[in-house]
C-alpha cells in the first residue's frame, strides 16, 4: 500500500514585520534584521537616532508611540529592541481582548 502525500500548495502569507529600536545600540541588529528580510523597515527613538554619530542614510527617526500608533494595523509583527518594560508600557494601550 502507498501513502499518498498531497503537498501544501495553499499560499504563504507574507507577513509584514516592523522593527524598532528603544535605544542606539539597537542600530546594527536592526540592519542586520532587515538586510536579511526579517523587517521591512525599522525606526530608532530620536533619542537613540540622536546618540548615534555617523547615521546610515534613510536612517528612520520617530517617538515609539507615533510609530506603533501609525502602523499598528499596517504590520502583522513587530520587533523590539529595548527595555521590556518600556514596551509593555508602549504597546499596553493599542492592545484590545
Amino acid at each position: 500500500m502507498f501513502d499518498l502525500i498531497i503537498p501544501n500548495t495553499a499560499p504563504k502569507k507574507v507577513i509584514k514585520v516592523l522593527g524598532l529600536g528603544l535605544s542606539s545600540s539597537s542600530l546594527t541588529l536592526l540592519e542586520r534584521l532587515e538586510t536579511r528580510g526579517h523587517v521591512e523597515k525599522f525606526f530608532l527613538t530620536p533619542n537613540a537616532g540622536n546618540a548615534i554619530k555617523n547615521p546610515p542614510n534613510g536612517l528612520l527617526i520617530a517617538k515609539a508611540v507615533d510609530v506603533l500608533h501609525s502602523y499598528w494595523r499596517e504590520f502583522d509583527a513587530f520587533i523590539f529592541v529595548g527595555s521590556i518594560a518600556a514596551v509593555v508600557r508602549l504597546i499596553a494601550p493599542l492592545i484590545v481582548s
